[in-house]
């Protein structure tokens, strides 16, 4: 049965994105297609994505363009770099010195990804002491084309938690309980409790049957358990 899909929503998409101008395929979360098209990325992650419609986890073009559509089906966006990756911004292109590189051994060159204070950036040039670099993402300022699959809405409040931890998040190794509204996240590294609560009320905010979400430490867990 298909569904409406509407803000506040979570579902399962499968994408292919493509620079309008050339029709070359630069961006996708399924492995075959990237093979065949020599974008794979080894250490990428392709599954399937789960986003929350509304929680800026998507482009902002299909993150707008999927309200009002249904599931089990697929649609085509057409998207201007403002509703796609952005406008290229100056200021996120910069003049570095040299030595700050030659210090790590690394020789910069024109197409060089390089991080920079935790911050990914692509060599546009080298002259001289000075290297520009590029902190754009490689897409700004690009016009691109997403064909988009909806598979399935998600309904089960456990496997949205799952996936804003792990998709969202990044968070690896952890095991949820659910107990009407309230939620415990077992970890095996603890989370500082001020970060637990912002993470919490995000949760909260995209998850509306959850009231409470805590996150606990598995040793914590374990000898809470013992003394029970």
């Amino acid at each position: 049965m298909a569904d409406e899909i509407k803000q506040g929503d979570f579902v399962e998409i499968d994408f292919v994105g493509k620079l309008k101008e050339t029709g070359d395929i630069v961006d996708t979360n399924i492995r075959s297609v990237a093979q065949e098209n020599g974008i794979l990325n080894p250490q990428g992650n392709y599954e399937t994505v789960i986003a929350c419609i509304g929680s800026q986890q998507l482009l902002p073009g299909i993150d707008e363009g999927l309200v009002g559509k249904i599931t089990g089906s697929s649609y085509t966006f057409d998207l201007k770099p403002e509703f796609g990756f952005g406008r290229k911004n100056p200021k996120l292109i910069q003049l570095i010195a040299l030595s700050k590189f030659t210090s790590q051994n690394i020789e910069p060159m024109a197409g060089l990804q390089v991080e920079v204070d935790g911050m990914l950036g692509i060599v546009r040039s080298v002259t001289g002491g000075r290297v520009i670099v590029d902190f754009n993402h490689p897409l700004s300022g690009k016009a691109v084309i997403y064909e988009v699959t909806v598979k399935r809405m998600i309904t089960d409040d456990k496997e949205k938690l799952h996936a804003v931890l792990e998709k969202h998040l990044g968070m690896k190794n952890f095991t949820i309980d659910i107990k009407d509204s309230y939620a415990k996240v077992i970890v095996e590294k603890e989370i500082p409790p001020p970060l637990g609560q912002t993470i919490g009320l995000q949760i909260v905010r995209m998850i509306p049957a959850l009231k409470k979400v805590d996150f606990v430490n598995k040793e914590v867990e374990k000898k809470q358990e013992t003394t029970a």
